[in-house]
């Protein structure tokens, strides 16, 4: 017979669970209200955002290093609300700033790139922020 033992689950929810995805958006609404309250917002191609958030993917790019430390500031803060933290080693800061030349390796412990793939766009800290696509 097999001996089965009881195991407290004191947080979290279960892997594919439906409610998942509601409360996922709940944390995303609460972190992109606080970024526009920031005022931090690039206004690039006549798009003017602080973020873009798709399923479990997000991207803030920053003029700055002081905006980008204070955007993951917040996104630290209201993570640990909901019993969340940033996963730095899936993270990249990217500064977007023309002329800016790469003088830091890290902000608060995440790598600073000068290009990344976002939902299979190429995007750079150039003048072009969205490089040519193929």
């Amino acid at each position: 017979m097999l001996e089965v033992e009881e195991i407290d689950i004191t947080s979290g929810i279960r892997q594919g669970c439906t409610v998942s995805t509601e409360l996922f958006k709940l944390v995303t609404y609460e972190i992109i209200r606080k970024l526009e309250e920031q005022g931090n917002n690039l206004i690039i191609e006549g798009a003017n955002f602080s973020s873009l958030f798709f399923a479990d993917d997000s991207l803030m790019i920053t003029r700055s290093i002081e905006e980008a430390e204070e955007n993951i500031r917040i996104i630290a803060k209201i993570s640990k609300e909901f019993g969340l933290e940033i996963n730095e080693s899936k993270s990249k800061v990217m500064i977007y700033k023309k002329g800016r030349k790469r003088d830091i390796d890290k902000v608060r412990g995440i790598e600073v790139v000068r290009s990344l793939r976002y939902l299979g766009l190429e995007i750079c800290d150039e003048e072009d922020i969205f490089k040519k696509q193929k």
